[in-house]
């Protein structure tokens, strides 16, 4: 819980697997690049992590649809 609710009550955004909160997300544009960074709460399954990816492709198109380049990237797990 504490990774979800910071001291002023914001809740980050945040992606499920099977339905349970598995980690938070960021969307970030420098110049013509846009990524989606995505901090997981534990270890994922590649399943998961290629499912992910393809569902972060499909948000960036939508979210940053004039960048020029869009790219996911996973960083280590925050057991």
């Amino acid at each position: 819980r504490p990774r979800l609710v910071t001291k002023n009550l914001q809740v980050p955004a945040t992606f499920l697997v099977d339905g349970f909160v598995a980690g938070a997300f960021k969307v970030e544009r420098k110049k013509k690049t846009a990524t989606l960074a995505l901090a997981p709460f534990g270890k994922l399954l590649k399943r998961d992590l290629r499912a992910l990816e393809t569902e972060g492709e499909a948000l960036l198109a939508f979210v940053e649809p004039e960048a020029a380049t869009r790219e996911v990237v996973v960083a280590a797990p925050s057991d």
